[in-house]
């Protein structure tokens, strides 16, 4: 077994620019922190970070000037040896991102330029400060020496911080020649998504980003073939102005990392689980991955943040299949030295259990889709988006109602089309996880018929670009006896973006073709006509939100709908007109399968709002669609994150549970401990139940039809709650 395949815990501790012309810098005690960390892998900066210095090296060469400073000191061997010592794994960093300008100016020819001919480093420069080269430059050649410099050391692999291909950009001369050799023209240079040519400038860019890394693999693997190469991908919120999709590069990584770090509080108030997202998103390419996160609160890199959120992390990661890396400046570490007793104690119980995090699998039978190809392509048509409706705030005696003047900006609309597919995704990623449903995130490579047969359910959060070879997979799926939710403009575009009129998968959802949308507002309703499954919280006749975003469609003559659209109303607090013709749920069986469709945005309707008629719509439809293949309930908060994991060759199911019940405010400071937590899983044969966080056996019961049911008695911040079957 490659030890990328064992569980791994790295560290990073970073050291900034004065230490190295100090002769602070130590490779012995970088090592020993390791070791007394608990971790098993160590990142050492190899070339300067910041303030770009990405031209420095910290090891013996003639080709690359070294950091000031440091002598004729060899950092890196020095690193490399000490870890090795204490049976650690040494990783090499390689700042590939970030340079001074009078490096740029040194090399013009290198730089990122923009539409308008500028360097990247002049139009925003990086971090304040720096510019940043292009990957089809000659700078790529000049990388490349670098790596393998750094490979004939005795390393286990290399990290690439970068490259990026930043927004606006590139418009250099060896992008042009490139595209212009690739294309048979110019760059266009106007955001234009009707345009095909912009389209394949979106593509280049990206081709861009896979040639490189290929090439940047082999010249790693033509020095030092067992080495591994990983690089900073991108993660499940990114879009085409940084093009880093993973499913492009993991070809050509042996690790999968996203960056995950902390910031902007506000955001992950409202978004509970963004670090589980990140390590259910790199899970789904399958390859061994990790988790980027950092000491601090971004951007107060000079300070810590709470231990707890710093053992949420790690819990969040190493609970959805990935694995912790976590970095600190050493500037910061001298300020606050014990800023990583979180990091050891989480680290160590690791290290203790770790035949509990290898070779696990998820054990989910749901799989919530994250569309990267609608992420880029996705502008919606629909003109009626475009309306300001206001933010629906009601105080002093009025409500914001925005102008009601609809101003069509395509471009705007582009991000406003991005930022509807990401919230519906992320409603939906909410409402399972509040609700202790089990699921994987699946990506557009995996919508095939292969991947799909793992799963008994598929949730679809308005993957707005669809190809006709996704949904055919999609309607195999479902004819097999598949379960599928999907809302919205889900496959009204093709995988490039470009509209089709009527649903790709009209047959499923049972939707005649749009007839437009209903004029955006905060205060519509929708009425529950028929009672069904998904519509049991409420009553027949009972009135439900609108979303905002709701499309005008008809139900197809051998479709149930179970809630109609009332028609809109002319202004707040006023009488109901009655029922429209339009459907408002759709629901549908296809072969020995079932679909649930909503032509209004479900998913981003929760996430903005928190509408508990619409979690319970969610929640019912998803159950109702697995039947009897539910796999576990936990009499727990919604702030509890339940995932299922199993070790099949061992004969293990394994439940980790992670409190995020804290105080109302991210961070979180302390987490309210939880008691007398009852848990039933789909488990047959069970011969024990052992919580190891708590270090306690289980009483248990198992019934004739294959489910264990237990009480954990207590839970703190993060337990792993492990059952053994004959």
């Amino acid at each position: 077994m490659s030890w990328v395949e064992k569980p791994i815990r790295t560290f990073h501790l970073m050291h900034m620019e004065n230490s190295f012309k100090k002769g602070k810098v130590k490779p012995q005690q970088d090592a020993e922190l390791l070791k007394t960390l608990h971790a098993n892998t160590g990142w050492f900066t190899a070339t300067g970070c910041a303030a770009g210095l990405g031209n420095k090296v910290m090891f013996d060469t003639s080709r690359f000037e070294r950091m000031d400073g440091i002598g004729d000191a060899d950092l890196l061997e020095q690193f490399v040896s000490e870890a090795h010592k204490r049976e650690v794994k040494a990783i090499a960093y390689l700042n590939l991102h970030w340079y001074t300008d009078d490096f740029g100016a040194a090399h013009p020819d290198w730089e990122q330029k923009t539409s308008d001919g500028r360097a990247i480093g002049q139009v925003r420069p990086l971090y304040g400060k720096g510019t940043s080269f292009c990957v089809n430059s000659p700078w790529r050649d000049w990388s490349y020496d670098l790596i393998r410099e750094v490979a004939r050391y005795d390393i286990d692999g290399v990290f690439l911080d970068g490259p990026v291909v930043y927004p606006d950009c590139c418009f250099c001369t060896s992008c042009r020649e490139k595209f212009r050799e690739r294309f048979g023209g110019d760059i266009p240079e106007t955001e234009d998504w009707d345009d095909p040519r912009w389209k394949q400038f979106v593509r280049f860019r990206q081709h861009s980003m896979e040639d490189y890394l290929r090439d940047a693999r082999t010249a790693l693997k033509s020095i030092k073939p067992d080495a591994v190469l990983y690089l900073n991908s991108g993660n499940w919120n990114s879009d085409w102005r940084v093009p880093r999709d993973i499913q492009r590069l993991v070809d050509y990584q042996d690790i999968t990392g996203v960056e995950a770090f902390f910031s902007r509080p506000l955001e992950r108030q409202k978004f509970l689980y963004y670090t589980s997202a990140s390590a259910k998103y790199v899970e789904s390419v399958g390859k061994p991955s990790t988790i980027f996160f950092t000491t601090w609160q971004s951007p107060y890199e000079n300070f810590v943040n709470s231990p707890t959120e710093i053992k949420l992390t790690v819990a969040e990661v190493v609970a959805n299949g990935s694995n912790p890396w976590v970095i600190i400046l050493d500037e910061t570490l001298k300020r606050f030295p014990h800023a990583l007793g979180s990091i050891e104690e989480m680290y160590e119980f690791l290290e203790r259990h770790e035949e509990f995090y290898t070779h696990t699998e998820s054990k989910a039978n749901v799989a919530l889709w994250s569309s990267m190809q609608t992420k880029f392509f996705y502008c919606s048509r629909q003109e009626e988006l475009y309306r300001d409706i206001g933010s629906g705030k009601e105080e002093d005696l009025q409500i914001d109602l925005g102008t009601g003047e609809a101003k069509i900006d395509w471009k705007a609309g582009k991000k406003l089309s991005e930022e509807q597919a990401l919230q519906s995704f992320q409603g939906f990623f909410d409402v399972l996880t509040r609700t202790h449903i089990p699921f994987d995130i699946i990506v557009d490579r995996n919508i095939t018929p292969s991947e799909l047969s793992k799963y008994d359910v598929l949730v679809i959060p308005n993957v707005a670009c669809m190809s006709e070879e996704q949904a055919e997979a999609i309607r195999t799926f479902v004819r097999n006896g598949g379960g599928l939710i999907a809302d919205f403009e889900t496959s009204l575009y093709d995988e490039e973006g470009a509209p089709r009129g009527e649903f790709l998968l009209e047959d499923l959802f049972r939707a005649a073709p749009p007839e437009g949308m209903f004029a955006m507002s905060n205060f519509d309703s929708m009425v529950v006509k028929e009672m069904h499954d998904v519509t049991a919280f409420s009553n027949q006749g009972e009135y439900l939100p609108r979303p905002s975003r709701t499309l005008k469609t008809r139900a197809l003559e051998d479709a149930c709908v179970p809630i109609k659209v009332m028609k809109p109303l002319d202004h707040v607090i006023t009488s109901v007109k009655g029922e429209s013709d339009y459907a408002g749920l759709i629901v549908s069986s296809c072969g020995k399968g079932k679909v649930v469709f909503s032509p209004a945005a479900l998913g981003g309707h929760y996430f903005e709002n928190r509408m508990i008629p619409i979690q319970k719509l969610i929640e019912n439809s998803v159950r109702w669609l697995l039947g009897n293949r539910g796999l576990i309930e936990v009499d727990a908060p919604a702030t509890v994150e339940v995932v299922l994991r199993t070790q099949e060759d061992k004969g293990r199911t394994l439940i980790h549970l992670i409190n995020l019940t804290g105080e109302m405010q991210r961070p979180i400071e302390r987490v309210i401990p939880l008691n007398e937590i009852r848990v039933k899983v789909k488990v047959a044969s069970a011969k024990k139940v052992y919580a190891l966080m708590e270090q306690e056996e289980i009483p248990f019961q198992s019934d004739e039809k294959g489910w264990t049911s237990f009480t954990l008695p207590k839970l703190g911040l993060y337990e792993l709650v492990m059952i053994e079957t004959s």
